[in-house]
């Protein structure tokens, strides 16, 4: 019997309906429980940063379904998703989010840890607004350190932080970052409270608020007796480092020198103060003749420096990280008056046999490791006088023994830094080592994050050296070149 063909075309179009849906139905996410497999395999897809958010959003809402949403094994991977690497903001805000709903401890644990490490404005927006919901004072610790990093585009008064922390703290900003610092506390964000209270205040208004406080507390008594002594107030962790390590018995001998020579400079030289890293050079200037003006200064300097044959390195390119011009003449309006001094007393050492000697002796000894560079502590000989600066170069050993052509000061030499000029580094890698002469960009950055000074010696021949000191304020200045005897 023939087939009847509009019968024929129902049942295709029937058969076809069919299948179609039984495919749907095959591609449906199962549902009821998940086994370990499914419930592993989720998570990773959880987490993955290759996937679209709303893919990774919609198994998110599966696993709180099935497993909860609080179990432990989706939490993990927020938390994942909120402190891990290369994951979209907006994936980061949704994680904060479905964290704080399922546990609101855990929220406030992840806010803490994380708060100073969001690079993405958006997000910091977000887990500050949830700092202030969450009501936990806690919290402000957290904000502070964030606040101390800086913003390029962000005034202080605008950063999110500041909002949230005067709504935990029921205080405007100023009156909290001095309750914190005078208060004994969690020590790192005493110090962020301090850096942004200079930024805030200033240093006059700062110094005023340090002196008159109580002084029952180790970290405020030293800091009211530096600013009593030298009229100098930090607004950095390692000048409050060298701070307390110079209120050491030990140390009287030094600070005491350098308090005597303080009081025969006029005060117009020196309107911020003596910075920590420049009081063994003050305790080591013994002579009233030794602080003439600060144009005379500059003229001396000058003509020591004119006497001296300079190199600079090549830059990458005109206007790089690493294109430094050391010439004094770029640089002056940088170094303060100290600074100058240092310059000077630097270039009258070097003139001396015995230290050009000591330099290259130490330096060529460095050249037999050419993957790594030393470093050290630059300081007066014990025996010297203002007139015949005899230098002590001491080597340290290098924190991180990378191989990677660098030296990286350690915990010791930083500690040890106040009771030196400078610190000092030897780019000897070979007899002739002139393309790398004086500072790169990072040695720049290192400078200016420690605050302390650095002089860097290069091999420029055989028995020949070039000498350079890198300073905080991110001047440069080339000492010259210098033969070494025989």
């Amino acid at each position: 019997m023939p087939w009847n063909r509009p019968f024929f075309r129902i049942f295709l179009l029937l058969f076809g309906l069919l299948m179609t849906l039984l495919s749907a139905a095959c591609n449906q996410p199962q549902q009821g429980p998940l086994n370990t497999g499914q419930v592993q395999s989720m998570l990773s897809e959880l987490v993955d940063v290759s996937l679209p958010d709303g893919q990774r959003q919609a198994v998110d809402a599966r696993l709180a379904e099935n497993i909860g949403a609080d179990s432990p094994k989706r939490l993990a991977a927020l938390v994942e998703i909120v402190e891990g690497y290369g994951q979209h903001p907006a994936m980061k805000i949704y994680a904060l989010q479905q964290i704080r709903r399922a546990n609101s401890e855990l929220a406030e644990a992840v806010l803490a840890r994380n708060i100073p490490q969001f690079n993405d404005w958006d997000v910091l927006i977000y887990a500050c607004n949830m700092a202030v919901e969450l009501q936990d004072k806690d919290l402000i610790g957290p904000l502070v350190q964030s606040l101390s990093r800086p913003a390029v585009t962000y005034s202080l008064p605008r950063r999110p932080e500041v909002h949230a922390i005067e709504r935990l703290s029921g205080r405007n900003l100023s009156s909290e970052l001095a309750f914190l610092l005078l208060s004994p506390g969690d020590e790192q964000t005493r110090l962020d409270a301090l850096q942004e209270l200079y930024d805030l205040e200033g240093r006059e208004r700062l110094e005023q608020l340090i002196l008159a406080a109580p002084s029952t507390d180790p970290l405020i008594s030293d800091l009211q007796w530096y600013a009593g002594t030298f009229h100098f107030v930090p607004r950095d962790k390692t000048e409050v480092l060298w701070i307390q390590r110079l209120h050491e018995p030990s140390m009287a001998t030094l600070v005491d020198a350098a308090q005597r020579h303080a009081a025969w400079i006029r005060a117009q030289y020196i309107p911020d103060g003596i910075e920590p890293r420049l009081v063994a050079l003050l305790a080591f200037l013994g002579h009233r003749i030794d602080y003439p003006s600060r144009g005379v200064v500059v003229e001396q300097v000058a003509e020591l420096l004119a006497q001296q044959q300079h190199v600079r390195r090549m830059p990458s390119y005109p206007g790089a990280p690493d294109d430094i011009d050391p010439t004094l003449k770029t640089n002056q309006n940088r170094l303060s008056y100290l600074d100058l001094l240092l310059v000077r007393t630097l270039s009258e050492a070097l003139s001396l046999s015995e230290n050009r000697r000591q330099i290259y002796d130490l330096g060529f000894s460095s050249m037999s490791d050419r993957d790594s560079e030393t470093g050290g502590l630059l300081a007066f000989d014990a025996s010297s006088t203002a007139d015949s600066p005899l230098l002590s170069l001491k080597e340290y050993p290098s924190e991180l023994n990378i191989n990677a052509g660098v030296y990286v000061s350690g915990e010791q030499l930083i500690l040890d830094t106040p009771r030196g000029i400078a610190q000092f580094v030897f780019h000897f890698q070979s007899m002739d080592n002139s393309q790398y002469v004086g500072p790169a960009a990072g040695d720049v950055q290192y400078v200016k994050n420690t605050r302390c000074n650095v002089v860097i010696f290069t091999s420029t021949g055989d028995h020949i050296f070039d000498a350079m000191v890198d300073f905080p304020s991110e001047a440069v200045i080339d000492l010259g070149v210098y033969r070494a005897p025989d």
